[in-house]
């Protein structure tokens, strides 16, 4: 495999994060593991099982909700906790649900991610609305909790700073992860640049150097 496959001894140097689909072999999971990637999301985009069916029609007839969650639960095996993530839309089901979710996912070693719902022009969903700036917020900081204390590593600097594939403060459902940073204390900025100096060789010391 390390043959075929030159980053499969890099996994902790290159960090690679992958947003897939399972596939209907439940086998396929270890085979992402094995080909190098550090980390590997299989998005929900919702929990709620009636709203799964109407929101992901294709994700529910090609693979089927109990295998995706088997896939989740099957990656936690190979990957190990802070390595596989699910993204969930806040907006398109009740927070009552979105938050069984997150429950779901952290009582497995998953990492959720909460992203804004935000209807496009043209998409099914033009002319919906986003949540409002109040529900969003409490929302965030409700799943923030549940998942800093079902999950503790996650607000240690040591996660952020050595082992996590994404930068919190440079994606879309960054705003969860800065409370429950803010929470724990961490204030150093784009936590994650040690990953930067890793796998790219960016020398950030002036940067750093500025910055002060």
């Amino acid at each position: 495999m390390s043959g075929r496959f030159p980053y499969s001894n890099e996994r902790e140097r290159t960090k690679l994060l992958m947003t897939i689909s399972p596939t209907k072999n439940i086998e396929d999971v270890k085979l992402l593991h094995d080909l190098g990637l550090h980390s590997v999301s299989f998005n929900f985009e919702v929990f709620d099982k009636g709203y799964w069916k109407a929101i992901v029609p294709g994700k529910d007839a090609n693979i089927g909700r109990d295998l995706w969650e088997e896939s989740l639960t099957e990656a936690v095996k190979h990957f190990g906790q802070g390595r596989v993530f699910t993204s969930i839309i806040a907006g398109l089901e009740p927070a009552k649900t979105l938050l069984e979710g997150v429950n779901w996912c952290c009582d497995r070693g998953i990492i959720p991610i909460i992203v804004p719902f935000s209807p496009e022009t043209g998409s099914q969903f033009e002319g919906f609305r986003s949540p409002t700036y109040k529900w969003m917020f409490d929302t965030h900081y409700r799943a923030a909790e549940i998942i800093s204390e079902k999950l503790p590593f996650i607000s240690t600097s040591d996660y952020w700073k050595y082992d996590a594939p994404i930068c919190s403060e440079c994606f879309t459902g960054g705003f969860l992860f800065d409370i429950i940073k803010e929470n724990a204390g961490i204030n150093e900025p784009h936590s994650c640049n040690h990953l930067s100096e890793n796998v790219i060789g960016i020398d950030t010391s002036e940067t750093k150097a500025e910055a002060n």
